[in-house]
């Protein structure tokens, strides 16, 4: 698996645009960058480098299919 930058804004393939944040154990949540009173992170990823919804459904992107925005939150907005 890549490795992504945590707080890192990236690009779904459709447009989607995730906040990635980096877990102990080494994998990554993402949300919505935006700030909601929610936050709700809504996919994760697997060791293999698939993404999954937030509900551990396969989806069709890998984390090689992100494209990197170039822009790292500092803290959570």
């Amino acid at each position: 698996m890549c490795e992504l930058r945590d707080r890192g804004v990236y690009t779904l393939p459709d447009g989607t645009i995730l906040l990635a944040q980096k877990m102990d154990d080494g994998s990554y949540i993402f949300r919505s960058p935006v700030p909601d009173e929610r936050a709700t992170f809504t996919h994760t990823t697997h060791p293999s480098g698939t993404i999954l919804s937030l509900r551990s459904q396969v989806t069709s992107w890998r984390v090689e299919d992100l494209a990197d925005t170039g822009r790292t939150l500092q803290c959570a907005e």
